[in-house]
């Protein structure tokens, strides 16, 4: 996260160095999971959760996600998945993995004040832990960038990208 606590939106894919990046916009999940996947980088391991809200089609691209993938969870199971998974990822492979990434998708909107708090609960834990671990996250809202829930959100990731762009990465 930046020192600010303002969330970059520069329009592209956070480097592969590590990160955390909110992709939103109805259009393009697909192919921006794919990319900010790396779906060409081998030694890469994947991790893809879906929580039990409207997803983004990301849930297409499964063949990617050879480390996991867990399916129609609430917040505290999509947690307990990703700590697990990435508890044996660091202990089991740490020499032969290079990069891991994990993907969540199908965040239930919140419809009250303890339904944002408790979503941004999870998504500070995870994006959290995700970059103590060194890999990347990113997670997929079907909202537009100036949406409510997108702009709630936002804050936690480092970057916030519209879904067709960063399936179509600048150079």
């Amino acid at each position: 996260m930046s020192d600010e606590g303002t969330t970059a939106t520069t329009g592209r894919v956070a480097d592969a160095d590590g990160g955390s990046t909110l992709v939103v916009g109805a259009d393009g999940h697909e192919a921006a999971c794919r990319t900010l996947a790396g779906s060409e980088d081998a030694g890469t391991q994947r991790i893809r959760v879906t929580g039990r809200g409207p997803t983004t089609g990301a849930v297409d691209a499964t063949d990617l996600y050879d480390a996991g993938v867990y399916d129609d969870l609430d917040l505290a199971a999509a947690g307990t998945a990703v700590t697990d998974v990435l508890d044996t990822v660091e202990a089991a492979a740490a020499e032969a993995v290079e990069r891991f990434v994990v993907c969540v998708d199908g965040l239930p909107e919140p419809t009250d004040s303890e339904d944002r708090e408790r979503l941004l609960r999870f998504l500070h834990a995870v994006t959290r832990r995700v970059a103590n671990a060194g890999g990347e996250c990113h997670v997929h809202v079907p909202a537009e960038r100036d949406d409510a829930f997108a702009t709630t959100v936002a804050p936690l990731f480092d970057d916030v990208v519209d879904a067709r762009d960063a399936a179509s990465p600048s150079t």
